[in-house]
């Protein structure tokens, strides 16, 4: 969690089409400024192949989704369970 004064850094995977590349940096600037709140915020698109970490957490949302969907892998509990903080689902009333 971020505090009034931090310098916070949203890191995007990118996935759409170059055509699309510079709307897709524009909404995501303007949401993290209305957001900010005191805060510092740089809003970054990477492609996956300039970072691992941007495919690292493409398999855990992955993975998680099969999880949501009752499918799921078999590498989830080892790899990704341990990792999460909450398994948030805003749609079910339950939890």
């Amino acid at each position: 969690m971020s505090q009034p004064g931090d310098d916070v850094f949203y890191i995007a995977g990118h996935l759409q089409t170059n055509a699309k590349r510079d709307a897709i940096y524009e909404a995501v600037s303007a949401v993290c400024t209305d957001i900010a709140e005191g805060r510092s915020v740089t809003a970054c698109v990477w492609d996956a192949p300039s970072s691992w970490g941007i495919q690292v957490a493409d398999y855990g949302l992955w993975s998680t989704q099969r999880e949501l969907l009752g499918k799921p892998v078999k590498w989830h509990e080892a790899c990704i369970k341990p990792s999460l903080r909450s398994f948030y689902r805003p749609w079910d009333p339950t939890g």
